[in-house]
């Protein structure tokens, strides 16, 4: 009977594998290619045949860790998707309302030598901001204190979370009847945009309350009116079960159009759930978080379809019980099963996040729920859950749960944390190795390159100036988009390397300040200047056909001159030759890393760069973007 009852589940789950396969294949119209470069004169280019690979790029973060690469994660896995809790609600609540940076506040503080013991949990201290129109941030995000109508951030958010691997965001409607249609807007024109760019932008899902009732329906036929009865951004549109799908409680009061059109799991509020009730899906949990399953079948095979994973948990480990981040045994970024971690820099290296996104990696379930990217504010209340002077879900950078990086303590740690936990989940490409040796004559024609690979193709367009409002009197620009880098080649023989940078448009002249940068990692260690041993063009090039090769010190951004290496600029296209042996690259095969920049420069100053690669998200191009580095392999 065993044997039998085993048979049948064996049979059982490939049945239900196969129409997972099913369910989960897009509609026709949403598979449609809807990349269209035709804004771009690319004629012959490389670039029109050749993707964006960012599962393929390598890196070394702020704290040392190095990505993880197909070598340790393996192949690319089907039915792996990774889904990310975002927020729009940076909108029309920035209209009249300042911002109040918590963690800087804590830090002027302390550096008084003022206890803050005395001060996290008094309502009344004087120096907290008094009023309703103050939005308490975390921190200062890398963007500024932006709001989600600014389509320039916009835009960086689909580059960042497409390289991270994020397949879909979840936007945040929890609240009363709020969908923020104001900045899911300028969300979905800007993501589509980019998507006919070339970007895998995330598809775009919503998060309604935790209940079913007036407010839920509310939501559901505006978002079905505005949105899904007309096909409108169809493309960026989630689907599962063959739906497009929408975490949200309906009841027998929901439209019957509006149930039948959809596929819903109902979001669980609660932190310590264990129903593990079937076509449930938390998005915050702790830990060992719950498993949920499509139907009570998939629960008896074992076939689990979605789990959360958390930065941090706004709840009291001790009592069991919701709390505000500024409570008594609060679950932040360094709290575990085990205890807080209380190492060095813990708080950098996410011990929290770690342990749940391991726990989910052991579960391996259809669908990862990350909690959260960009939630920054939090109001503050004279008592909330017993928590005097009560910051409920974000308080400072300890005790807060978004991943997009900030200009504080916590940099860009968390974004390479999540990248490396998406690709064990995922997998990843294979680093393509690079063709023969080929001599190149770098002032020849630019076809000579086509049987170069591989090509290593960057993000096109996106540098459009910025021109938006931040919270209250804030207003951000930025003018430094200048030459769109697309992509790059390498060829080497036994005494020189050749570099080839291609632009979507006319380089610009060598005069211009801070132009086109090629960064080269020769060492593969966390030496240098932020994992890079030599640069090209930090000193301007002497002439059209000289430019200035330097060797990083290894002391903040200090370089020293090497040697004068040749170049040649046509057009689009940028070929530089540079003898080996100044690199230190010794004969037979080697590996290095690559990135170019052009035009970045120091958040207060538009005209010099000083070192600080947080400048790479927020300035000028940077191919691939942020650490990322292109790998060339020769075997």
């Amino acid at each position: 009977m065993k044997k039998i009852i085993t048979a049948f589940a064996a049979i059982f789950a490939l049945f239900a594998a196969v129409c997972l396969a099913a369910c989960e294949k897009p509609s026709s119209a949403e598979s449609e290619n809807i990349k269209n470069l035709s804004a771009y004169d690319l004629e012959n280019s490389l670039y029109l045949q050749n993707e964006v690979m960012p599962d393929t790029w390598v890196f070394t973060d702020g704290l040392g860790r190095v990505s993880l690469t197909n070598s340790e994660v393996g192949d690319l896995k089907e039915n792996k998707t990774l889904a990310l809790f975002y927020w729009t609600w940076h909108t029309g609540q920035a209209d009249g309302c300042d911002y109040f940076n918590v963690q800087e506040f804590l830090d002027e503080q302390a550096a008084k030598g003022i206890d803050l013991s005395g001060i996290i949990n008094d309502y009344s201290y004087p120096l907290w901001p008094i009023g309703t129109n103050i939005k308490h941030f975390w921190d200062k995000p890398i963007f500024g204190y932006y709001r989600t109508d600014d389509t320039w951030v916009l835009r960086k958010h689909a580059e960042m979370l497409s390289s991270a691997g994020v397949d879909v965001i979840f936007t945040d409607n929890t609240n009363g009847t709020f969908t923020w249609q104001d900045s899911y807007t300028p969300l979905f024109e800007t993501w589509q945009q980019a998507q006919k760019d070339g970007i895998n932008a995330p598809k775009v899902s919503f998060m309604l309350p935790f209940s079913s009732g007036e407010n839920t329906n509310t939501q559901l036929r505006s978002l079905y009116d505005d949105i899904f009865m007309s096909g409108k951004y169809r493309s960026l549109w989630y689907y599962l079960d063959g739906k497009p799908m929408l975490m949200a409680h309906i009841n027998n009061d929901t439209d019957k159009e509006i149930s039948k059109f959809f596929t819903f799991r109902k979001n669980v509020p609660g932190y310590t759930d264990r129903s593990s009730k079937a076509k449930n899906w938390g998005w915050l949990s702790m830990y060992p978080q719950t498993v949920y399953y499509s139907s009570f079948l998939q629960k008896l095979l074992k076939n689990p379809e979605q789990i959360s994973v958390g930065v941090a948990q706004n709840h009291n480990h001790v009592t069991g019980k919701l709390s505000a981040m500024n409570g008594e045994n609060t679950a932040d970024r360094t709290y575990t099963s085990s205890g807080y971690d209380t190492s060095e820099n813990a708080l950098l290296f996410g011990a929290n996040l770690n342990e749940q996104f391991t726990y989910a990696l052991e579960i391996d379930p259809q669908v990862i729920f990350v909690t959260g990217w960009n939630e920054w504010i939090a109001g503050r209340y004279d008592e909330w859950e017993n928590v005097k002077n009560a910051f409920p879900d974000e308080f400072n950078a300890q005790a807060s749960r978004d991943i997009e990086p900030s200009r504080g303590v916590l940099k860009d740690h968390y974004y390479y944390q999540l990248v490396n936990f998406i690709r064990s989940y995922k997998g990843a490409r294979a680093i393509p190795a690079a063709s023969p040796e080929k001599t190149v004559d770098i002032t020849a024609d630019i076809s000579n390159w086509n049987d170069i690979s591989p090509y290593y193709a960057s993000y096109i367009g996106g540098k459009e100036n910025r021109s938006a409002k931040g919270y209250g009197d804030l207003f951000y620009t930025e003018n430094s988009g200048r030459n769109d880098i697309i992509g790059a080649q390498i060829s080497r023989n036994g005494e020189n390397l050749y570099i080839l940078v291609e632009c979507a448009e006319d380089i610009t002249p060598y005069s211009d300040p801070l132009w086109m940068n090629i960064l080269l990692d020769t060492t593969l260690e966390n030496d240098g200047w932020c994992s890079f041993n030599y640069v090209i063009n930090k000193t301007s090039p002497k002439d059209e056909n000289t430019a200035v090769l330097e060797r990083f010190t290894g002391k903040n951004y200090e370089s020293e001159i090497i040697a004068d290496v040749n170049y040649n600029l046509r057009g689009r296209y940028l070929q530089i030759e540079i003898p080996r042996s100044l690199l230190g690259i010794p004969d037979g095969d080697f590996t290095l890393s690559f990135c170019i920049t052009d035009n970045v420069h120091d958040e207060n100053a538009k005209d010099e760069f000083s070192g600080d690669i947080l400048d790479f998200y927020c300035s000028g191009d940077v191919a691939p973007g942020g650490r990322f580095k292109f790998c060339y392999k020769t075997n």
